[in-house]
């Protein structure tokens, strides 16, 4: 008796019926967009830029809205979910060096501190804060917020943890991006001093976990980059070890109170802030869509 059948004429090329209705699902499901909280998210301030903030209100009179994202960001956002839910769930947990709020599937049962080895299924709450900031308004709107993605405890050391994933030709520049980086409080080079992506990453992604560290009052942490494409030639995992720095945490919150400035009560006829970026040519300035004007001076 023969397994393969002559039957069936499978095909070689795509038919078409399943991508599509992904697409559309996740272009139109309400749930599909990842939950941001109200106010300025610790994960994009390396990249936000007061000066365009002020010029995109003021010149094309934008009012600030739910953040839209395309069915392909979003899938995206999906798979790069699904990467932190093993890193979590099925590696840090069964170590038992992850800390922090687990809670059980299908019931309300929630613990403190390592993961129940109890056979259960269990999923990490990651550490969520929120910051107020000096010389804005009142309102959540304001306030600084993120979720980082761990607390370890490793050697007894607490560590706070930020998990990426990126392309193979952008993982073997980080050793060198690490290694030669300098001093990133300083918020005119934050965001757009970088001229190739593995730079960028370094710098953001430190920034972002610097934000985590003072939020959360910890001392120490570590940036974990996982590549998309994993090869014999590359280690599988690279790791960069981060001090807190009081003085990101300052230049976050710098960001946001000229921001406020230039709102002056709704009408952004306030000071314009000095852009981040150095040139009209940085990898940040490129998708700027108020690049013409800042670098022009028509902040009439």
């Amino acid at each position: 008796m023969s397994w393969v059948s002559d039957a069936i004429d499978v095909p070689r090329e795509t038919s078409g019926i399943l991508v599509p209705k992904i697409l559309g699902f996740l272009g139109s499901d309400r749930d599909s967009s990842p939950p941001r909280a109200t106010g300025y998210h610790a994960s994009a301030m390396f990249d936000f830029c007061p000066r365009e903030t002020a010029l995109v209100h003021r010149h094309f009179k934008v009012v600030p809205g739910k953040e839209e994202f395309s069915s392909t960001t979003l899938f995206t956002f999906k798979r790069g979910s699904v990467t932190h839910g093993i890193l979590q769930n099925g590696v840090l947990a069964k170590m038992g060096v992850l800390v922090g709020w687990w809670c059980k599937l299908n019931t309300e049962e929630r613990v403190e501190g390592v993961c129940p080895q109890d056979g259960g299924v269990w999923e990490y709450e990651e550490p969520s804060f929120r910051v107020s900031i000096d010389g804005t308004p009142d309102g959540p709107q304001w306030d600084l917020v993120g979720a980082c993605d761990g607390i370890l405890v490793l050697d007894g050391q607490t560590v706070g943890l930020e998990a990426k994933s990126c392309k193979t030709s952008i993982y073997r520049g980080l050793p060198k991006a690490f290694e030669d980086m300098r001093l990133i409080r300083d918020w005119y080079a934050a965001g757009g001093g970088s001229s190739k992506w593995h730079d960028k990453y370094a710098r953001g992604h430190t920034f972002q976990l610097q934000i985590y560290l003072n939020a959360l009052g910890i001392e120490d942490g570590v940036v974990l980059y996982l590549p998309k494409e994993p090869t014999q030639d590359d280690p599988p995992l690279l790791e960069f070890a981060v001090k807190r720095d009081p003085g990101v945490m300052d230049v976050a919150k710098k960001k946001i109170r000229l921001v406020a400035e230039a709102e002056n009560g709704g009408d952004w006829r306030g000071p314009v802030p000095e852009g981040i970026c150095r040139t009209p040519g940085c990898l940040r300035a490129q998708k700027c869509p108020v690049v013409n004007q800042c670098f022009s001076g028509d902040l009439a």
